[in-house]
């Protein structure tokens, strides 16, 4: 007798990622069957792997229809549950990890334990999802369309997004609102030590990765270059995600890359295991120039120690938002904040990833470059914060649309 052992579901977590759920499909696989003689098998064999072949298809279908469903859901009723993506960067990022790292403090799905039973303290039936995009400007297009239903994004870049300018010159995204300011972004620009570059101008004529089209990397850079007597014509641009650069500095193929991001950035954590690397400085007096053109910036330091052989390093610095559409439902956005700087949440906040350690509650409101949604503004007026000039919502009956708003 031939037994067949059934095929294999996909898991969901509490707090999913996008990119987990294809590999979730891919490996839900079916038990080997147990054969009494080689003919039977042989058929038994032809079965198994036609079932297991539906199955990986239903559930991939599954995920896909789940997944195109989450903006219906994210407005359905308070007893339905719903779900809520944060739009992140590439994997290999900061932002991918601290957007899963966040999904899983503001989820809640239904049968949770209490949150003061030591249950979850997010928003009651929601689960949140990181979804890995490599591009800023269609992360923020995406979100004020409201094709995605949040994002994280540079304080600069969502500073041009709003005001329209740069390749926003266009479509301003007048709708964008914050939650929250989440901790601090610098500029690393990593050059090989053998490769003589010592200052920014040294650059000139070398092979430097500055990012895809459209990152947050490359609108920085790019803007700022200039302030340090830099043209793009003046350098061998390689348009490249940090992996491929890092790939590349470490074999030779480039003599340097840029990179904005929390600190420690893992792709340069590993890097440094292969090969020594150096930090270029941006020298404050440089830096005070760059932040009078460039809303979003500050002045930064990377605290000597970050990465291996590397000492303190003075750059310029901005902040990661999370921004969503102004038509999302107060009470929601409202139920978002409370969770994301609930107290019992914290050790969460400091066991993720090291960014996470930098929130707080008392950083939220810190260099905003534009306004807050309204639900996140009563939050923080109830904590008893006060609202920084310029960040208080537009007091309008109907929110200004994005472009594209009309859509669903």
């Amino acid at each position: 007798m031939t037994t067949l052992s059934r095929c294999g579901t996909v898991p969901f977590g509490t707090a999913a990622t996008i990119r987990d759920f294809p590999v979730a499909a891919k490996t839900s696989g079916c038990a080997n069957p147990r054969r009494s003689d080689i003919k039977s098998m042989n058929r038994v064999q032809t079965f198994v792997k036609a079932v297991c072949g539906i199955a990986r298809r239903a559930a991939t279908l599954a995920i896909m229809v789940a997944m195109a469903a989450v903006p219906a859901l994210a407005q359905s009723s308070s007893g339905d549950v719903q779900f809520f993506r944060i739009g992140t960067g590439p994997t290999t990022g900061v932002y991918f990890p601290v957007g899963a790292m966040i999904a899983s403090v503001v989820s809640n799905p239904p049968g949770s334990r209490p949150c003061e039973r030591g249950g979850s303290c997010g928003v009651p039936n929601l689960i949140a999802v990181a979804q890995a995009t490599q591009d800023s400007i269609a992360r923020l297009r995406d979100v004020s369309e409201r094709r995605i239903e949040s994002g994280l994004v540079q304080s600069d870049v969502a500073y041009i997004a709003y005001h329209g300018s740069g390749p926003f010159a266009k479509q301003p995204l007048r709708n964008l609102r914050v939650i929250a300011r989440l901790y601090p972004e610098y500029l690393h620009v990593v050059v090989r030590p053998e490769a003589g570059i010592r200052a920014f101008t040294d650059l000139k004529g070398k092979r430097v990765g500055l990012d895809v089209d459209g990152s947050g990397t490359r609108l920085m850079t790019k803007a700022i270059l200039p302030q340090l007597g830099i043209r793009s014509t003046d350098l061998s641009v390689r348009a490249e995600p940090v992996s491929q650069a890092v790939d590349q500095l470490r074999t030779g193929r480039l003599d340097a890359f840029a990179f904005a991001s929390g600190i420690p950035a893992e792709p340069i954590l590993r890097l440094v295991d292969d090969v020594p690397i150096s930090l270029l400085p941006v020298r404050p007096q440089i830096a005070e120039r760059i932040i009078k053109s460039r809303p979003g910036l500050g002045p930064g330091v990377i605290p000597a120690g970050t990465y291996k052989g590397v000492g303190e390093t003075p750059t310029v610095a901005t902040n990661a938002l999370w921004v969503v559409p102004a038509e999302t439902d107060p009470a929601l956005v409202y139920a978002l904040v409370r969770a994301l700087w609930n107290a019992n949440n914290r050790r969460l906040l400091d066991a993720g990833h090291p960014a996470g350690r930098a929130m707080s509650l008392g950083s939220a409101l810190t260099g905003l470059t534009v306004p807050l949604h309204p639900g996140a503004e009563q939050f923080y007026r109830e904590a008893g914060l006060e609202i920084p000039a310029g960040a208080e919502p537009p007091r309008a009956s109907n929110p200004p649309a994005g472009p594209g708003s009309a859509k669903r």
